[in-house]
């Protein structure tokens, strides 16, 4: 009761929006089942230190939208998020339109609907199109029917309790063979389940790595094992303790 929402351009506005104190809690994409890892969020975790609180996997439904009375000949320009673009690629490949990228699929949407150019579409969700009063042109032009993202929310500070069965992890590792294996064999020593890795680059040569694992911040277990690989890490930090919808 008594909530609010705020909208913004890009995923780094929402992080500033958090930190800065705009706003109690963010939403950003981390991950798709068709295109993999989005880099970007991990990169502003790390950058801005915020910690993850919660993360839930929506279906996603792309359709390409317009301005009422366009027709899908008219258009010559797409505007989209680069995730929507990569995640509809069969539908876009072989058409001569100019892909326009914005920080997020509503923007686009929203562009489209001030201009009211009719050569221009926006690929996003049909309710992107409701809200903008946009014609949907085509509907469910992702590659995969079961296409799906894993959403974050994220807060200025930590927030778990009992029910939370999933930790996340940011490290740094000397850059010497078997470096990544020491800070990971804590936990395999400990039977806990590595869910994710990713890497992202920290400088030339050098990687920082971003780890899932099953268990609560609480858990013994889960604490010693942190304790040992940080041990074997330039640096390790916790980046959140929440449950998986």
């Amino acid at each position: 009761p008594g909530a609010g929402e705020i909208a913004v351009d890009t995923f780094e506005d929402v992080f500033l929006a958090v930190k800065g104190m705009k706003a109690d809690y963010g939403v950003v994409q981390i991950d798709n089942s068709r295109t993999g890892a989005i880099g970007e969020t991990y990169d502003l975790l790390r950058k801005y230190g915020c910690f993850v609180v919660g993360k839930v996997k929506v279906p996603i439904h792309h359709c390409l939208m317009a301005p009422q009375g366009a027709r899908l000949e008219d258009v010559r320009e797409v505007l989209s998020h680069p995730e929507g673009f990569a995640q509809c690629r069969n539908f876009l490949q072989g058409k001569s339109w100019d892909l326009t990228a914005c920080g997020n699929t509503a923007v686009a949407a929203g562009k489209v609907a001030q201009s009211t150019d009719k050569r221009k579409a926006a690929i996003g969700s049909a309710r992107a199109a409701e809200l903008h009063q946009l014609n949907v042109l085509v509907k469910d032009i992702m590659d995969d029917p079961k296409n799906r993202t894993d959403f974050v929310i994220i807060a200025r500070t930590p927030e778990y309790d009992s029910s939370s069965d999933i930790v996340s992890l940011t490290f740094a590792t000397p850059h010497r063979a078997g470096a990544l294996c020491e800070a990971l064999l804590p936990f395999m020593a400990m039977g806990i389940d590595l869910i994710r890795i990713e890497s992202r680059p920290a400088s030339m040569g050098n990687y920082r790595f971003f780890v899932e694992i099953e268990g609560n911040i609480e858990d013994q277990a889960v604490k010693l094992s942190l304790s040992q690989a940080a041990s074997v890490c330039e640096y390790l930090e916790v980046t959140g303790c929440y449950k998986n919808v």
